[in-house]
């Protein structure tokens, strides 16, 4: 897979990686912050023992090429302008930022408009439903009728666009144009991932159905699948008749990515899976909200102190961001636990999993992450799609698990992975006959 027209994208990464960062207010070392005006830079710029009282991150590329993100304010990396301590060990630096934490008042304020940019839907409010017309998305303002619907639920720092954006003759917008004569309504719904968890999606999902009395297919997509859980199994909607859903890589027992302990890996993971996506022409366009992710994530992590998985302020900055936080896959989960003790839903579940292996060097880096690999700063224990594990998209381990029969299972292989599950003319079609 890797080829020369992939080597000829690469400084896109790094244009991309630029101008995400400089959105959330990184600059160059040699720059000057807002908060520097005046005096003050002066004083530090000629006392080079004192402590920077602004943060400074590093991006390396290690030997093997994987990138990884390191605290460097503490006179740890030869940044221009600074005398330096000792050089900057782990590989060659890509990137050197400095930035001004957020103060603990912004940090509420700073997750929702980090929403608002990953989801242009949500300026007007906190969720929306979109009706799936021959023009595009039509805002709804009420779902009431009766029929059988089909419901898009999109994912973690993502919004419903994505879904409906791929070529018309593509298999899944082959599938979903050919939905709008099979459904009274093809349906999205857009939620903020971020500053809410998703019971609070689901509670307004129960809003936006208070007067739908017919049937209902879901398609939900890594988060989203919680979204439905809660709607389903949690508020238990009486005004429904039968209900259908297919869950596409969902963390439904939780994901090692969002998990306290882990954070710091899952911020380098992302980082290299946006770098893979954007070096392959077919998926750059779902690398641009990781991007955001990325640096906005940096910014509030960062802000609470050095970017080490080994201090206990990452479980407060989890903590913080009740989206992860709530679907973090650790014994501790209270949200999830709960939701485990709830009664089956009256719905017939689905579940599309896949574990990625490959060994093409374009996505050699899921190796690190993996606990066999690096004890140090692994995110999964076990098989996983890049985003969720594996074992977490079937409701194994619980009373009443998916069966086998009702499962989609790519197994192992180098082809599918969290962001391209709707590229796969496989799912497409199980979709087609789990719901037809």
């Amino acid at each position: 897979m890797t080829d020369q027209k992939t080597a000829n994208r690469a400084p896109e990464f790094l244009v991309a990686l630029n101008r995400s960062l400089d959105g959330e207010g990184f600059v160059s070392p040699l720059s000057t912050l807002p908060a520097e005006e005046g005096s003050t830079l002066g004083q530090r710029r000629t006392r080079p023992g004192k402590e920077d009282p602004f943060g400074s991150l590093a991006l390396l590329e290690d030997a093997s090429g994987v990138l990884r993100w390191s605290d460097v304010t503490a006179h740890t990396a030869p940044l221009p302008g600074r005398r330096s301590e000792r050089p900057l060990a782990g590989g060659k630096i890509l990137q050197l930022r400095k930035f001004e934490p957020l103060a603990p008042s912004r940090l509420t304020g700073f997750l929702e408009d980090l929403d608002r940019r990953l989801n242009p839907h949500l300026n007007d409010s906190d969720s929306r439903v979109s009706e799936f017309t021959p023009t595009g998305l039509v805002p709804v303002s009420e779902v009431g009728g009766d029929g059988r619907v089909l419901l898009i639920i999109h994912g973690t720092f993502s919004s419903s666009t994505p879904y409906f954006s791929q070529p018309p003759d593509s298999p899944w917008m082959t599938y979903l144009s050919s939905c709008r004569n099979r459904y009274s309504r093809v349906l999205a719904f857009d939620h903020p991932t971020l500053a809410a968890a998703p019971f609070l999606n689901a509670m307004a999902l129960h809003r936006h159905f208070s007067r739908f009395r017919g049937d209902i297919d879901i398609v939900c997509h890594s988060r989203g699948g919680l979204v439905s859980r809660w709607w389903l199994e949690g508020l238990r909607p009486q005004n429904l008749g039968t209900a259908r859903v297919v869950f596409v890589g969902s963390p439904l027992t939780g994901t090692s990515l969002a998990s306290p302990a882990r954070l710091r890996g899952a911020l380098n993971l992302l980082t290299n899976l946006a770098r893979s996506l954007c070096l392959v022409a077919d998926l750059a366009s779902l690398a641009s909200p990781l991007f955001l992710v990325v640096s906005g994530l940096l910014r509030l992590v960062a802000s609470l102190g050095p970017l080490s998985e080994k201090l206990p302020f990452l479980d407060a900055g989890v903590a913080l961001v009740p989206g992860l936080h709530s679907q973090a896959r650790v014994g501790n989960n209270l949200e999830l636990g709960c939701l485990s003790r709830q009664a089956p839903a009256p719905a017939t579940y689905h579940a599309i999993t896949s574990n990625f292996e490959s060994d093409d060097p374009l996505w050699a880096f899921w190796k690190p992450f993996r606990l066999a690999d690096n004890l140090a700063g692994h995110v999964f224990d076990g098989d996983n799609d890049l985003v969720v594990d594996t074992a977490a998209m079937t409701l194994d381990g619980l009373a009443q698990p998916i069966p086998p029969e009702r499962r989609l299972d790519f197994g192992t292989n180098g082809r599918v992975h969290h962001t391209n599950y709707f590229h796969q003319k496989a799912a497409v079609d199980y979709l087609a006959s789990a719901l037809g």
